[in-house]
């Protein structure tokens, strides 16, 4: 592939499988080497900070390799399952760094959906900024596509569910993830959240912003990343 970032000797990468099962058919091979390209092609695209960068992808012996830069430190859910619900302005500060990335992506043309943001996918570093990781699923939006239904279902929106995510599809389970993150809980599926009901230490204003952002419906959701943003970072002014 072009324009990978260049390897150093000695340097960490991830080095990410798929085995192309030839076993079940050539059909099935096909599609396995497909979705290795599609991952591939988004993560070349894609140039920030908070973004894992791919360094190469290739294919040897019936396997195909992304091999991506090394990210230190734990997932947000490991993080949350070994500490337990994690504290309101700390989960707010990752929500807004995740957001801001989230803008990037979903501005771009065409827009970047993630389709799969959870605590797993994301990455606490060392320097205490978050990194988005597992493009598996990620999908460029074009409206004339249906797609296929993927993602954790905790997580899933309900337009997901029917094949048509969207932007506002990162923005449900962002709003799922934040859920997790406050009460240790994985949230019900294709429902609002309130997380001040599992966690009663949750402010009242948070708990609203996540019911919005966790809206079934596209139309009482927030419309973009920046608008949720912007929600978060009035509650942090107000401490």
């Amino acid at each position: 592939m072009d324009d990978k970032t260049p390897l150093e000797l000695g340097q960490e990468v991830i080095l990410k499988e798929y085995v192309l099962p030839v076993h079940r058919g050539q059909l099935t091979a096909e599609r396995t080497a497909e979705k290795l390209k599609a991952e591939a092609e988004i993560l070349q695209k894609l140039d920030h900070p908070n973004i894992v960068k791919l360094k190469d992808a290739f294919i040897e012996d019936y396997r195909g390799y992304l091999v991506m830069d090394y990210v230190r430190g734990d997932s947000l859910k490991q993080l949350t399952d070994r500490q337990g619900p994690q504290d309101e302005q700390q989960v707010i500060v990752w929500a807004i760094q995740v957001l801001e990335t989230l803008s990037y992506m979903h501005q771009l043309s065409p827009p970047v959906v993630h389709r799969d943001i959870t605590p797993d996918n994301l990455m606490l570093q060392e320097d205490g900024n978050i990194k988005i990781v597992d493009f598996n699923v990620a999908y460029q939006v074009d409206s004339s596509s249906t797609a296929t239904v993927v993602g954790k279902h905790a997580y899933i929106p309900a337009e997901q569910f029917r094949g048509k995510p969207c932007p506002q599809s990162d923005i449900y389970s962002l709003g799922g993830t934040i859920f997790y993150l406050l009460t240790g809980k994985e949230p019900e599926p294709i429902s609002k959240s309130y997380p001040a009901r599992v966690n009663e230490n949750v402010s009242a204003e948070l708990d609203k912003i996540v019911s919005i952002a966790t809206n079934t419906s596209l139309q009482e959701r927030y419309a973009d990343v920046q608008t949720f943003a912007d929600e978060l970072r009035k509650l942090i002014a107000k401490k």
